[in-house]
């Protein structure tokens, strides 16, 4: 059977990505000494997709408000110009 080796690094942003899930470093590992290692537990995600689409339907509602509202700004001032424009001098 083959073994585990957990260890820590002591500076973590001095890893260098290789690729998929694979880093590389010329630091000396630290030998962990309390790890737990649980064989078919499965890591729950922190995201709840029910809360997070909520978010998402006010992010574009607030988005197309913001939109609505900037859309109307522009209809006055070109309305206010148009007017301008017709006044006689």
């Amino acid at each position: 059977m083959g073994k585990f080796k957990i260890v820590d690094f002591p500076n973590d942003a001095a890893l260098v990505k290789q690729g998929s899930n694979l880093y590389s470093t010329t630091q000396t590992p630290n030998t962990v000494a309390t790890a737990n290692v649980r064989q078919g537990a499965l890591e729950a995600s922190n995201v709840q997709p029910v809360i997070e689409i909520s978010h998402m339907i006010e992010v574009m509602r607030a988005y197309e408000a913001t939109a609505s509202l900037s859309k109307s700004q522009e209809d006055m001032m070109r309305q206010a110009i148009n007017q301008l424009g017709q006044m006689p001098s």
